[in-house]
């Protein structure tokens, strides 16, 4: 693993974690571990940490791990000063560590091996880097029979009660681990929704650091990315989070499912206040909110911050974020990577097979 100091690989000292959070008791067996490269994921990373840093409680100050999962442009020079003074460590991963360089997803799976080497913890929680803390998230530790944590989610591809739709994709999936279909739990993503075949989303979830299920995640997304399995609509970039379900059978792993009213998932469409898939956000832990601040949403997210979490939504307004720009041959660079990966994706998506 190559480690990159912040600041002080250039001569001088790494700022220390913010004096607002020294005060807080970290807990001792969980780290977090994010994904981070140049462009837009700089700034969410950076954003979404320092929201733990201020609101996590008594998880404000457990150890961060950025892992770098392929190569690209460098990080911004005020991006590392930044991650420096929130304590967070930026590691490389080995480029063994990606199953599908070309798929930004695949840095997910990149991050869970390496962290899985490097952590000093019992557990280890993955965050998408596109969340908010609101408070403290508690229910991210797992208890002592615990495996798995993660959130259960019931759109596509998940299989609801009297739908069928999405059977003979997860049937195939299912197939490559041995698992058949029919062995598969039944659950429900929240009390007011229908039920459900087991569909974790893979934004956030907890695992126990020196068990198997790190090396058993990268091998089960390997082998789904070379079967080249779509869903009956075409899409199959659900890799890093379909694979749970085969694994949790397979490996008889203990789960929980985090709720939803705890920890919401927040699309654009969604916000519509009387969907419910947006609990009140004053209930809400931890907010994954994906496209909620795009031109179209921006307007109602900021209303619904406003009223259900005010001291949030006044936090997040003061939050000045200037990490610079980056040089002319970096811009150069990440757009010839683009165009590269956009190919392999192409090409990747014309030899899949729809499930039937």
């Amino acid at each position: 693993m190559k480690v990159r100091r912040s600041p002080s690989s250039h001569g001088m000292k790494a700022a220390p974690i913010s004096a607002a959070i020294a005060h807080v008791k970290p807990v001792p067996d969980l780290s977090i571990v994010c994904c981070i490269e140049a462009g837009r994921l700089e700034e969410q990373t950076v954003l979404m940490v320092r929201s733990l840093r201020t609101f996590g409680g008594a998880f404000a100050n457990v150890p961060v791990i950025a892992v770098i999962g392929r190569i690209g442009p460098g990080l911004r020079e005020r991006t590392w000063e930044e991650l420096g003074q929130l304590g967070v460590k930026v590691i490389r991963a080995k480029g063994s560590a990606n199953p599908a360089k070309w798929l930004n997803y695949a840095n997910k799976v990149a991050a869970v091996v390496t962290a899985d080497e490097i952590a000093r913890t019992e557990q280890i929680t993955w965050f998408d880097s596109d969340m908010f803390v609101l408070q403290e998230p508690s229910e991210i530790r797992l208890g002592a029979d615990e495996d798995l944590a993660a959130q259960c989610h019931h759109l596509p591809p998940a299989v609801l009660e009297g739908d069928d739709t999405h059977v003979p994709y997860w049937s195939k999936v299912c197939g490559l681990f041995g698992v058949d279909f029919d062995r598969v739990p039944w659950t429900r993503a929240a009390e007011n929704l229908p039920r459900q075949r087991l569909n974790f989303t893979s934004g956030l979830f907890t695992w126990r650091r020196g068990s198997s299920f790190a090396p058993a995640y990268f091998d089960a997304v390997e082998r789904l990315v070379r079967a080249r399995i779509a869903q009956a609509s075409g899409e199959f970039f659900t890799f890093d989070q379909v694979v749970f379900t085969p694994l949790i059978v397979a490996k008889d792993l203990k789960w929980k499912s985090l709720a939803v009213r705890d920890h919401s998932i927040v699309l654009g469409p969604f916000l519509k206040s009387d969907s419910p898939d947006v609990p009140n956000l004053g209930e809400a832990r931890i907010l994954h909110y994906s496209d909620s601040f795009a031109p179209a949403y921006r307007p109602l997210m900021e209303h619904r911050l406003a009223r259900e979490v005010p001291a949030f939504a006044a936090w997040l307004q003061a939050q000045q974020l200037d990490l610079g720009s980056q040089s002319l041959a970096m811009r150069l660079f990440g757009k010839a990577l683009r165009a590269e990966r956009a190919l392999r994706y192409r090409v990747y998506a014309r030899s899949t097979a729809a499930a039937a």
